[in-house]
């Protein structure tokens, strides 16, 4: 009986040394978000956060400046989603009417201007939710 209520009182003092509460890491997290990955342009000093239902395409046919498109990894999936793009200033962006019906937002990098754009939808919020995290998370620090 003496065993059984030793073994059940370290038991319990196991499991309550387990449930205490962690000290956060004094260091940043570099890793990705759950279900997030990461893009980094070495040449023009960026990174971002994605979700991992898409992935990269590089494709500039008909996308002047781009540096990558993002498209759904569904099956049947057949139009980018969002794209980066590369250009002198903002003003040269916006004089591009490829890029014209996309929602977007821009960043000046070193001595280019870094724009992030993507097919809003007004009928999903969570679309939009998402691509706006993915703006949040734009890094210059690269």
């Amino acid at each position: 009986m003496k065993k059984t209520l030793i073994f059940a009182l370290a038991s319990v003092t196991i499991l309550l040394a387990g449930c205490s509460p962690q000290e956060p890491a004094d260091e940043p997290n570099d890793q990705p978000v759950a279900d997030m990955k990461i893009y980094t342009s070495v040449e023009y000093g960026f990174s971002l956060q994605y979700p991992s239902k898409y992935k990269t395409v590089v494709d500039d046919y008909g996308w002047p400046n781009s540096v990558v498109h993002f498209i759904e990894v569904e099956p049947g999936a057949q139009s980018y989603r969002a794209t980066i793009s590369v250009w002198t200033d903002e003003a040269e962006y916006t004089a591009s009417s490829v890029y014209s019906a996309m929602e977007y937002a821009g960043y000046e990098v070193g001595d280019n201007y870094v724009v992030i754009g993507y097919f809003a939808d007004s009928d999903n919020a969570d679309l939009n939710n998402e691509w706006q995290e993915v703006i949040n998370s734009f890094d210059a620090g690269q």
